[in-house]
């Protein structure tokens, strides 16, 4: 006679605390991460993430300018008239 093993449980997924202190796990994540600034930095380490900032902008810059150009060009743009049909019968003011 053969025993029985007993069922394993499905492991469940490891939960992932975020920023705020709610939990998502790996397949549900929250839609935002809430971004603090802290208020405690001293001037230098404001300056030093202002910096980083600024060298993460250039660098995204240096390889996507061309992309980022056509987007913010389609943005700019006003939206299409929609085609106006005068009656030829109508006068035109």
């Amino acid at each position: 006679m053969m025993a029985k093993r007993k069922a394993k449980k499905p492991a469940q997924p490891r939960r992932h605390p975020v920023i705020d202190g709610t939990e998502s796990t790996p397949s549900r994540r929250p839609f935002t991460i809430p971004l603090g600034v802290p208020t405690y930095w001293t001037p230098e380490q404001a300056f030093a993430v202002y910096e980083l900032i600024d060298e993460l902008r250039e660098r995204v810059l240096s390889i996507y300018l061309t992309e980022i150009r056509t987007m913010i060009c389609q943005h700019q743009q006003p939206p299409p008239l929609d085609n106006i049909i005068i009656p030829e019968d109508e006068p035109p003011f």
